[in-house]
């Protein structure tokens, strides 16, 4: 136990430090636009596996009207959450969010602390992913992508974790079949890992000099076991690919490959079908949401291409076989980075490589850590200022939050909606109050339950209307309240019945 506390306690320390800060702000994140959707079919499925209800038995494995969502998108997870939240407080889904991604600053220090046997280092992993706004910040509210991101990377890591402790045959085959399994019924992306973990193995095989012919036909194997596993775990997770194993993993496949939304997004100032946007969308976000410090320490990391350290090359292949995957498929995708938050993680992890190579050089030390302290600094910095909706946040090569209104999407969630129905509440005194909203009514009727949602502008006392697709602008009225963050509108209050 005692060394167990003296190998743990930087990241001990930070766990404190991130529940202490899950508990004080979890009630002031807003709700996302998809969560009420999402929560609803977890608890569905929750009774669909107790068998309460004989239409939801058919609603989850049999095609109807209006059921796509029920059939193709697994929500296990989402199910879990509410064993542990009954009563369906969106407050206390955004704490289990908290603490469930506490999992991957666990695996990120662990892998790390494996890997160069440095606490300092170590936990500055788990700090740099802190730190990334685009990725914490969607933590509380997001109950799609950063589940996914989560699973990834703890199977990502297990990977390596397995083969670095040179765990029993039998546990690595059920540990790893269970998290690929997971993984993958999250979305069908996760069927990436298999060549992500092939290509490792045989890597590793040729680096430790092993017979290449036995270790392989062992690896098929072992990759053949693990994949009756996982695709177990997917059944099971997934009624409608229970329903027919074979042809409706295809057609889950199929609507994955052609899965479409036919929205604008908005890139350099210009509306762009999501199903049509030009390569540069995924780079270029990355680019301009991602911490520059980070930025830069990844690429120094990929400039001294470490082939003998097997946690960079595992990561570093993923994130080849991923964009490869995406520039590939140029699927569709919206809200700037969010279909591809999982990719963040794992670019964090690689900066730390940058890091101990700059490090290395004794002349670099110093100046090294005075520069990464002043970035930390900048970006908490931000962080205080754009709480509770740090998912929104633009490092400085975009000109900050400020200069990328009207360029790109900002608070495509619509959670600054919790900040507007509390003005309503606090600054309008009235009965039976109609309310209009674009986008995301969900939030505004939760914290105004007293409050009628009508479909029409013209008919309500007061809209709530965000910037995005510029929404705003359709509305006859007179703006009496702005939510705004870094001197940037977010969300407006029109007064519509004077």
């Amino acid at each position: 136990m005692k060394k167990i506390i003296l190998r743990q306690w930087p990241l001990l320390i930070f766990l404190l430090f991130y529940f202490l800060i899950a508990f004080f702000t979890y009630k002031s994140y807003g709700i996302s636009i998809d969560e009420p959707d999402e929560y609803l079919r977890g608890k569905l499925l929750y009774n669909k596996a107790r068998g309460n209800d004989k239409v939801l038995q058919e609603d989850f494995v049999i095609k109807k009207q209006d059921n796509q969502d029920l059939l193709d998108h697994n929500h296990l997870h989402h199910a879990l959450l509410y064993v542990f939240n009954g009563k369906e407080s969106f407050e206390e889904y955004h704490l289990l969010n908290l603490i469930f991604a506490s999992l991957i600053f666990i695996a990120i220090y662990e892998i790390l602390l494996i890997n160069l046997r440095r606490q300092s280092i170590a936990i500055l992993g788990t700090i740099f992913l802190f730190f990334t706004p685009r990725f914490t910040g969607d933590i509380p509210s997001n109950p799609k992508d950063t589940i996914f991101g989560v699973y990834y990377f703890l199977s990502l890591s297990l990977i390596y974790i397995s083969a670095s402790l040179k765990w029993d045959e039998k546990v690595k085959i059920i540990v790893l079949g269970v998290i690929f399994g997971l993984t993958q019924a999250l979305r069908v992306l996760g069927y990436a890992l298999y060549p992500i973990y092939f290509i490792y193995a045989i890597l590793t095989l040729k680096m430790e000099k092993k017979n290449i012919i036995k270790s392989l036909l062992n690896l098929l194997l072992e990759m053949v076991l693990i994949f009756f596993v996982s695709y177990l775990v997917h059944i099971i997770s997934l009624p409608y690919l229970g329903a027919d194993p074979f042809w409706h993993f295809w057609e889950l496949i199929k609507v994955s490959a052609r899965y479409g939304w036919p929205g604008k997004v908005l890139f350099f100032g210009n509306f762009v079908l999501a199903s049509k946007l030009p390569w540069t969308y995924l780079p270029v976000w990355i680019l301009i949401t991602t911490p520059i410090f980070i930025i830069i320490l990844f690429t120094v990391s990929l400039l001294n291409f470490n082939v003998k350290n097997k946690l960079f090359i595992l990561f570093a292949l993923s994130l080849v076989i991923n964009f490869f995957v995406f520039f590939v498929t140029r699927p569709t995708i919206y809200d700037g980075l969010r279909h591809m938050i999982y990719l963040v993680p794992q670019i964090v992890l690689m900066s730390i490589f940058g890091l101990t190579y700059l490090l290395s050089k004794k002349g670099f030390r110093i100046a090294v850590m005075i520069l990464l302290l002043i970035s930390l600094l900048m970006v908490a910095k931000d962080y205080i200022e754009l709480h509770p909706y740090q998912y929104i946040y633009f490092n400085k090569l975009a000109g900050g939050l400020k200069n990328a209104r009207g360029k790109f999407e900002t608070d495509y969630w619509g959670e600054s909606n919790i900040e507007a129905a509390k003005w309503i509440r606090g600054n309008v005194i009235k009965s039976n109050l109609k309310i209009y909203t674009c986008g995301n009514e969900a939030a505004i009727i939760y914290y105004l339950p007293e409050a009628k949602a009508v479909k029409n502008a013209a008919e309500a006392d007061y809209a709530v209307c965000w910037e995005r697709m510029d929404d705003y602008k359709n509305i006859k009225g007179r703006i009496v309240h702005t939510i705004s963050r870094q001197a940037t509108p977010l969300t407006y209050i029109f007064k519509i019945k004077e």
